[in-house]
């Protein structure tokens, strides 16, 4: 919920409020990435975790380059 009033970040006159609010948006968005990583690990086999974080990426890379198009 902490990365939603990012959308609030433009309306703001002030350049370090505007600031402050990026920040803690990329703040929490890494600690969201941080759990997913170990819901990964937690739920899956040993074996397997490789091979699902890379499917992730690659969806993440192939979304990259379909959103740059």
């Amino acid at each position: 919920m902490l990365v939603v009033p990012i959308l609030l970040a433009s309306n703001f006159e002030s350049l370090w409020l505007a600031s402050l609010l990026i920040g803690l948006a990329a703040a929490a968005h890494q600690g969201f990435s941080g759990n997913k990583y170990t819901l990964v690990s937690d739920t899956l086999p040993r074996d397997a975790i490789g091979s699902v974080v890379g499917i992730g990426g690659l969806a993440g890379g192939v979304g990259g380059m379909l959103a740059a198009e």
